[in-house]
């Protein structure tokens, strides 16, 4: 399982056509109404300490454990790119030393999760480690907005619920999205993949097309 670090968003693109401009396929019609339209955002989806409740975050006195259930509550917000006012972790005791490691438990969304943190480094005031959770929850705000930015298109879209929860070790569970840019007329038929270090990534196939009809209104901010 990867390791939770910070890391740039990954595109894999593939032209569908070739060089010869005679073995272009015709553009493709593509209905906007199926299609959310926002602006293409300038930078990630980033959930920063600030943005999560005061109430709960643990004192700098505070056991490891339970700074560390905060510290795996906030991971798992990160990944899913939604502040849930309700959600909170919990983790057993365990030695503040370097490799010890522990399992807690974090309730997100209306979902649960399982953390496993470890510890990286150790010093007198400070200590590295590592998160890695057995689920990853994706809201579709942070998905389209990462579409739009990976893709450099206005029009979005993703066949997923408002919260999708996708196991990481299994190749199948994934969520199909596409995204259309008026710009320059391109249709992308991505699979969007959650990762552990926060932002997905969406490798895909990019063809011309048409567009045709009306977009609804974006839930993206």
């Amino acid at each position: 399982m990867v390791a939770a670090l910070g890391t740039a968003l990954a595109l894999s693109t593939a032209s569908c056509g070739g060089s010869d401009e005679e073995s272009k396929p015709d553009p493709v019609a593509v209905d906007l109404s199926e299609f959310e339209k926002a602006p293409v955002p300038d930078n990630l989806w980033p959930i920063v300490r600030e943005d999560m409740p005061e109430e709960g975050q643990p004192a700098m006195s505070a056991p490891l454990h339970e700074e560390m259930a905060w510290n795996a509550m906030y991971r798992i917000t990160d990944i899913g790119g939604r502040v849930d006012e309700s959600a909170h972790g919990k983790c057993p005791e365990f030695e503040r030393e370097k490799g010890a490691s522990a399992t807690c438990e974090v309730r997100y969304l209306d979902h649960d999760f399982k953390a496993r943190i470890t510890l990286t480094e150790v010093r007198e005031y400070t200590l590295n480690y590592r998160v890695e959770v057995d689920a990853l929850p994706v809201t579709r705000e942070k998905a389209l907005h990462e579409l739009r930015m990976s893709t450099l298109a206005e029009y979005a879209a993703c066949d997923m619920d408002d919260v999708e929860i996708v196991d990481p070790g299994n190749p199948d569970d994934k969520i199909n999205c596409r995204a259309f840019g008026t710009r320059n007329d391109l249709l992308h038929r991505v699979t969007l993949k959650p990762t552990q270090r926060g932002p997905y990534e969406y490798p895909g196939e990019v063809g011309s097309a048409t567009p045709i009809g009306e977009p609804s209104s974006s839930s993206t901010p």
